[in-house]
């Protein structure tokens, strides 16, 4: 088992990673990306018995339910975790020394950080002073850059131009709401039109199957009480 000293070894590891990338942050707890960064950096990782995806997993087994971040005592378990299955063949105990043996005292690597290099040539070609032509245009006498102002021809802020937007904005509000009133109106109008077309045209598509109907049962009812009435008169002269 790690003594005391192997255990703050591990303890400051934990905290140089739990910092990583993040000014406020507090050292003691560590996130996700920050775990899976001491992963890699710290070998335990290796792309064969332990994968990125084997961290995540046990990241997400050691952490509560609803928080992001792991404690300095969930990272312990993590690594016991991840111990016996990055070294494989050794007891326990013999895999968890080994694991702490890879993060005691480890801190963030800076793979990637590309550190500026210092050289007369570097020196000449950045000295802003030495500028001919448009280049020497951007910097002002302390070599700092003018930004905008060195690359573009700006033109100064006057109450015309100020004036010119006030009068753009209020055209269009007034445009648009000129528009929005007139829509409102023609879409009534031709609502209404439409609306009383369609209901003169049902009205007489109605009134003409109604006034069929009744003209059919009349004429049957006038049919048959003409033909009773001519059939009785008949019946009576033959008797």
């Amino acid at each position: 088992m790690a003594d005391t000293a192997e255990m703050d070894e591990i303890l400051t590891a934990f905290r140089r990673f739990s910092v990583h990338g993040d000014t406020k942050a507090s050292g003691k707890e560590l996130n996700g990306k920050n775990w899976a960064k001491l992963c890699k950096d710290c070998k335990i990782n290796d792309g064969k018995n332990v994968s990125g995806t084997d961290v995540d997993i046990v990241f997400s087994k050691v952490k509560q339910k609803t928080s992001r971040v792991i404690t300095y005592e969930e990272f312990q378990m993590a690594l016991q975790e991840l111990a016996p299955k990055r070294f494989k063949g050794q007891s326990k105990e013999e895999a968890l020394e080994s694991i702490f043996k890879l993060v005691e005292g480890r801190e963030p690597s800076n793979a990637g950080v590309t550190k500026v290099a210092k050289a007369p040539a570097l020196d000449r070609l950045t000295d802003a002073s030495r500028y001919t032509g448009s280049h020497k245009e951007r910097f002002d006498g302390s070599g700092r850059g003018k930004g905008r102002e060195g690359r573009e021809e700006l033109v100064e802020n006057t109450g015309y131009e100020v004036t010119q937007e006030v009068t753009q904005e209020v055209t269009q509000e007034v445009t648009q709401k000129v528009t929005q009133e007139v829509t409102q109106k023609v879409t009534q109008e031709v609502t209404q039109e439409v609306t009383q077309e369609v209901t003169q045209k049902v009205t007489q598509e109605v009134t003409q199957e109604v006034t069929q109907e009744v003209t059919q049962k009349v004429t049957q009812e006038v049919t048959q009480e003409v033909t009773q009435e001519v059939t009785q008169e008949v019946t009576q002269e033959v008797m």
